[in-house]
């Protein structure tokens, strides 16, 4: 009563008084750190410093609360600016970063389906010059066996190819006979082979030789692939060398089961795939395919083929 007079002109200056001390402790703290962290303590300091201020009003400062703190309106506009700029810069980094992965993914598919794909065309390139020289081989010995009967065969051959639908032959029939003969004549010289090149030429070693390694690379890989659940492509084949085994075990035994005494030949092969090298052991044909990995050491390809719980053999599908 002796200094404000009223009730409500002491409730106006002690609203100044803290209003006051709001500013001043505001201004000492980030606006971040008053809304999320350090709100309690602000309040607290702006009590304490208007308490003794507001004393000898009679009035006594129990607790100071901020319901909402408003940026003036000559920088409110600039404030809200920088904070679209700043949320922009975020969004900005996030797409950047995202396309950066988005590139990166793809590149990484792209290259392993040019991978898959020029593994898939190799084998196809082996897979058909097998089956040509195996035909070549299958031609070669039905000429030595009956010559007369493949120029025949050859000559129908010929016949379809050169008698086609809607052909029109204008002659008699000695001339259509004629016609005919000189074709199966021409093809009896066309399969003539020169003297002393049937024993050699139709054997084809060489690539009898690739056609078994790759058949037999093929089951090992397989085998590991559909055991890691890779691609084939992505495992390697680091060694294979022959090798032969006292009975059809393929030198990896399962224990409890009887194998038939019989020397059984094969191959040993490596593969590799991530640092880690695996064994197989197959048949000679490559139908048969035991993982021999030892389970105790993977990565070591020199020892022999741990007997601890081996892969039972797998039976490969011979190609049509």
């Amino acid at each position: 009563m002796q200094t404000v007079a009223t009730e409500r002109e002491g409730a106006n200056r002690a609203i100044e008084i803290v209003a006051s001390a709001l500013r001043e402790e505001i201004a000492l703290d980030n606006q971040s750190e008053i809304i999320r962290t350090s709100r309690e303590d602000v309040m607290n300091r702006i009590r304490d410093a208007v308490s003794p201020r507001l004393s000898p009003f009679g009035i006594e400062t129990v607790d100071v609360r901020l319901k909402r703190a408003d940026f003036p309106p000559e920088i409110a506009a600039s404030v809200f600016e920088r904070m679209k700029a700043e949320r922009k810069r975020i969004a900005d980094r996030e797409r950047a970063e995202g396309a950066k992965t988005d590139a990166e993914v793809r590149s990484n598919v792209d290259r392993q389906a040019k991978i898959i794909e020029s593994a898939a065309q190799r084998d196809a390139d082996i897979i058909r010059g097998c089956g040509e020289a195996e035909a070549i081989r299958i031609f070669a010995e039905s000429l030595e066996q009956d010559p007369e009967f493949y120029t025949f065969q050859r000559s129908l051959e010929l016949y379809k190819t050169y008698l086609t639908q809607n052909t029109t032959i204008v002659g008699s029939s000695a001339d259509l006979g004629g016609m005919f003969e000189s074709i199966r004549q021409a093809a009896s010289k066309a399969a003539e082979v020169p003297e002393g090149r049937l024993s050699t030429a139709p054997t084809v070693e060489g690539a009898d030789s690739v056609c078994v390694r790759f058949e037999i690379e093929s089951a090992a890989r397989k085998a590991l692939a559909t055991k890691l659940d890779v691609d084939r492509s992505a495992l390697d084949v680091t060694s294979m060398e022959p090798a032969s085994w006292g009975d059809v075990s393929l030198g990896c035994p399962i224990p409890g089961e009887s194998y038939a005494q019989v020397v059984t030949s094969g191959f040993r092969l490596a593969l590799a795939h991530e640092s880690k090298v695996y064994v197989f052991h197959t048949n000679e044909d490559g139908f048969l395919v035991v993982d021999c990995t030892p389970i105790n050491t993977v990565d070591d390809v020199a020892g022999e083929a741990s007997t601890i719980g081996p892969s039972p053999p797998i039976a490969s599908p011979r190609p049509a």
